[in-house]
């Protein structure tokens, strides 16, 4: 499996989401890439 990089990883969640969600998760949520 191929590792994706921060900007594959942000492209991808900006089409995934609306705006309102992405705003949302910057305010209450957090990825743990450990």
């Amino acid at each position: 499996m191929a590792l994706l990089s921060p900007e594959e990883i942000s492209e991808a969640f900006a089409q995934l989401t609306t705006p309102k969600q992405r705003d949302e998760f910057q305010h209450s949520l957090e990825l743990d890439f450990g």
